[in-house]
């Protein structure tokens, strides 16, 4: 798997009002349930849940039970994060904030940025999601600002200029925050930026870098096969590996596209990913055998969550194509895979 070089500017974050989640809050990121306050759910960067409700005999009863239109043609690749039953999820275009139960909107507030920035950005016109603290809800934008908006009202408290995107620099991943202090990444390494590290604020803070991924195994979700192929070769596979000696456990191939999404574990041995066809699809995790599955209506490169809300379980993933991939394969997948961002949630229909 390919990264993009990044650099990482620091922001020092007021403390003054203790109305929101706190700094233990985000350290203890999926002992509650009911909140994903943290990128990666944790900041170990695990991508997985307990949760147990939905398992491998009880996800065959997974159905929407709410979706909504972000409005946006760019693509969707953010993670969403839920706190105090608000979810908040983030596009190239716009922050939204959603009731995370009933999925009606709460508050959106859209970005502008110059039209020639998108020259600057090697894989795709995105963004990997927001961070969340003290009532604030923090995001990054394609032109290299940082952005702070009250997590109630929506209201922008502050932008900050992080780099020049005329110099190659942008913003598209999710921030961080560790230790009072805002981190994030700048792309750009393919147009010949280096990397540096800014602190805007007091203070004197370091940034640093997480692994991925399971408890246990590794879910290796892209492997890139050199073209041309021989016919009937798979594009790659989904497959899991022991993560100390690298033996596999299970190999699935993919037979059309790639995938691009991220993968969800629970504790129910269920598996959640989605395909650049629109499939949201959940496997054993024991052998990779699909058990489910829903068509989104758009491609899916986003990271699926899953959540808590009155003790019933949730699974939500943004669709809609974009990223990296839709810009090397957009031939094959234009007359396939129609562009339009949104929000599914879903959980198990009642007996």
């Amino acid at each position: 798997m390919k990264f993009i070089a990044s650099a990482a500017a620091v922001l020092c974050l007021s403390t003054a009002a203790a109305s929101a989640q706190t700094l233990d809050d985000l350290k203890n990121d999926g002992k509650n349930t009911d909140n994903i306050l943290t990128y990666g759910m944790g900041y170990h960067q695990q991508r997985y849940s307990p949760l147990r409700q939905i398992d491998k005999n009880t996800v065959r009863r997974l159905v929407p039970v709410w979706n909504l239109s972000l409005d946006n043609n760019w693509g969707e690749q953010a993670q969403p994060i839920v706190y105090d039953g608000v979810m908040y999820v983030t596009n190239a275009r716009a922050t939204v904030a959603i009731d995370a139960v009933s999925g009606k909107q709460i508050w959106k507030q859209t970005l502008e940025w110059p039209p020639e920035t998108p020259r600057v950005v090697c894989c795709g016109v995105s963004n990997k999601g927001a961070a969340i603290y003290n009532g604030r809800v923090y995001r990054t934008t394609l032109d290299a600002h940082v952005v702070a908006y009250d997590a109630k009202t929506g209201k922008e408290l502050w932008k900050s200029k992080a780099a020049e995107w005329k110099d190659g620099f942008s913003l598209t991943i999710a921030p961080l925050v560790a230790n009072g202090v805002l981190i994030t990444g700048i792309s750009g390494a393919e147009f010949g930026v280096r990397g540096f590290i800014r602190r805007l604020g007091p203070g004197d803070r370091q940034a640093a870098v997480a692994p991925l991924h399971v408890l246990g195994q590794r879910y290796m979700y892209i492997e890139n096969l050199p073209l041309p192929r021989a016919a009937g070769e798979p594009v790659g596979h989904i497959e899991a590996i022991d993560p100390l000696t690298a033996e596999k456990k299970w190999r699935v191939p993919l037979a059309d596209f790639q995938i691009w999404s991220a993968m969800l574990a629970t504790g129910g041995g269920v598996l959640f990913t989605g395909k650049e066809t629109g499939e949201f699809i959940a496997l054993d995790a024991d052998t990779g055998r699909q058990l489910w599955q829903f068509q989104t209506g758009s491609g899916i490169n986003a990271m699926p969550v899953t959540f808590t809300q009155k003790g019933r379980q949730y699974v939500t993933v943004l669709s809609g194509i974009g990223g990296l991939y839709w810009n090397i394969a957009r031939e094959q997948l234009k007359d396939k895979v129609p562009p339009g961002g949104s929000v599914w949630t879903f959980a198990l229909m009642p007996n």
